[in-house]
């Protein structure tokens, strides 16, 4: 199992009519994908950044991050890298991924968009990341989301602050949607780690898609003889 993530910076070049969609390409899979209309008509300069874990075989493999523009004068690349983690390199790890949209619910928390158990073998500190994509369906909508452990919030506050997320504004804009916290000392024992969200309106039901959560301990395993190959990169200019 490897968490790949990726990164990319585009300018609109001016471009406001048309709009921008970045991906990752692992082969079959070409998904995430990320969909963004400029939201300024002054140059503007967007990040991107997308998750997904894949289960790879035992063999040479090539992981893209790819971009295209709906015209050729509407963006332009400026830089990119990505970055493939051996999540077996780690003592635990757990992660689940669903591909088809679920419709969000206007009540706040209402919907579970992905979860996960993880049994930590000792206590210890844990990464906890989360990945969606926000499939808005209309230029209002706001989106939520927040991670919580057993019911409680990772980190505090997130259900009391609710906080709206839009990274566009367009109805045809899947917003990426990406999250991450850190447990400190969690315990040897079965955990229940959920993403949850929610939109501030269910015109046009937008939905969640792609969604995936990943959870892995800081604790590693006894290193073979033959060494470990922890995290890859890639940089793109």
């Amino acid at each position: 199992d490897w968490l790949i993530l990726g990164d990319m910076l585009v300018d609109y070049a001016g471009q406001c009519t048309n709009y921008v969609s970045v991906r990752i390409n692992a082969g079959t899979p070409v998904l995430p994908q990320a969909i963004i209309d400029c939201t300024n008509t002054a140059l503007e300069e967007f990040q991107f950044g997308l998750a997904r874990v894949y289960t790879l075989a035992a063999s040479s493999q090539t992981i893209k991050l790819q971009y295209a523009v709906s015209a050729s004068t509407t963006a332009n690349h400026l830089n990119s890298r990505i970055f493939a983690i051996d999540l077996h390199k780690f003592r635990n790890h757990a992660f689940a991924y669903t591909e088809a949209g679920t419709a969000l619910s206007a009540t706040d928390w209402a919907t579970q968009i992905q979860t996960v158990s993880l049994t930590p073998d000792v206590q210890g500190d844990v990464w906890i990341g989360g990945y969606w994509s926000f499939d808005r369906n209309s230029s209002g909508n706001m989106a939520n989301q927040r991670i919580q452990v057993d019911g409680s919030d990772q980190p505090s506050g997130q259900t009391t602050a609710a906080y709206d997320f839009r990274r566009g504004s367009d109805g045809t804009d899947e917003d990426p949607m990406m999250i991450s916290t850190s447990v400190t000392n969690m315990t040897a024992a079965a955990h229940t780690i959920d993403l949850d969200g929610s939109v501030d309106a269910t015109t046009s039901t937008p939905e969640a898609e792609t969604r995936t959560i990943w959870a892995f301990t800081m604790e590693l395993p006894a290193v073979s003889s033959g060494g470990s190959k922890l995290m890859l990169m890639g940089v793109g200019r």
